[in-house]
């Protein structure tokens, strides 16, 4: 069955305020914002209840996850950056960004990539299962039609990689080479149970236990 949000009847409303442009809209039954990224919807979602819902025209993102395995242990590498919606300090992150209009995921990946690390992502490859969705309350995203997050892992080998070098035995660093990165190009490589209780994002999280269970 089809997601469909409908029409808000009097009864059902919360009281949402709606201000477009500094006024508020005394009346509301149903509020939709798109464009060719995607489409956000304010109405009465199929369970009897009104909500905010968004669909991506492609429906999801992709992240990238580099790797390092050391006799037992894996390194999981994150990159440090500034999320104003999770404070004011920099937090970290894995590799990743939404799929825009004309790409496919797997573009979307080596793009992301090119901005964030600039690693060189042929031997990426895409983890079992189906796409992940960052938030089931809010976005739509069919993983029968390919839609949500795609997680790709890239596994990387510290002795045959000038750019990566081990600090104090506790964590590797790769310093990218290029020039103009959207973000710092330093990608620390944690074990992976340090980095999954360093970043408070829990796309991140999510996407390091995809990992564990397809290379452990």
């Amino acid at each position: 069955m089809k997601f469909q949000m409908s029409t808000i009847l009097p009864d059902k409303k919360r009281g949402w305020k709606v201000i477009v442009d500094g006024m508020e809209l005394p009346t509301v039954s149903m509020v939709e914002i798109s464009s060719s990224f995607g489409k956000l919807t304010y109405g009465l979602r199929p369970e009897g209840y009104d909500g905010w819902v968004f669909h991506e025209q492609k429906g999801g993102g992709s992240i990238l996850l580099p790797f390092i395995k050391i006799g037992d242990e894996l390194f999981i590498g994150l990159i440090s950056e500034r999320r104003p919606n999770m404070g004011d300090e920099p937090v970290w992150n894995c590799i990743g960004g939404f799929v825009y209009p004309g790409e496919s995921h797997h573009e979307t990946m080596e793009l992301e990539n090119g901005d964030e690390s600039g690693f060189d992502v042929h031997q990426a490859f895409e983890l079992c299962g189906p796409p992940m969705n960052a938030n089931r309350a809010l976005f739509i995203a069919d993983p029968s039609a390919g839609e949500g997050i795609h997680v790709f892992a890239i596994q990387l080998n510290p002795q045959s990689n000038n750019n990566i070098v081990g600090i104090c035995g506790e964590f590797w660093e790769f310093q990218g080479s290029l020039i103009g990165f959207k973000k710092d190009s330093t990608v620390r490589f944690f074990k992976w149970r340090e980095a999954i209780w360093l970043t408070p994002c829990a796309l991140t999280r999510a996407a390091i236990a995809h990992l564990l269970a397809d290379v452990l």
